[in-house]
């Protein structure tokens, strides 16, 4: 069923006295058929648009936080190697009975 006849359907016989009906009738006749798709097209566009930006900004800080722990963790294995090391290093034997603690002599 086409909306010319779902008009004609819904006013009736008196359709042709409703200023609405021949509102409506005129704008159905005036519009092409491709009117509604246009509409769907451009706010289709404009929130794909910005999910498409919501994702780049994601994908930018995820890969801005991989980069942050990355570097974090370079550093942690990095004290950790020096503390092993440190640990390796010879030790005093404290034979002066004293209570400070001692340290590492290369």
């Amino acid at each position: 069923m086409d909306l010319l006849a779902f008009l004609n359907w819904v006013y009736g016989p008196a359709a042709q006295s409703d200023p609405y009906y021949l509102l409506l009738r005129d704008f159905v006749i005036l519009m092409p058929w491709w009117y509604p798709f246009l509409w769907i097209g451009g706010i289709a566009s404009f929130f794909g648009y910005k999910l498409f930006r919501q994702f780049l900004s994601n994908r930018s800080a995820a890969r801005g936080a991989m980069r942050v722990k990355a570097r974090a963790e370079r550093l942690i294995a990095v004290q950790n190697a020096e503390l092993s090391i440190k640990r390796l290093l010879r030790q005093p034997s404290n034979d002066n009975g004293s209570d400070a603690k001692p340290v590492a002599v290369a």
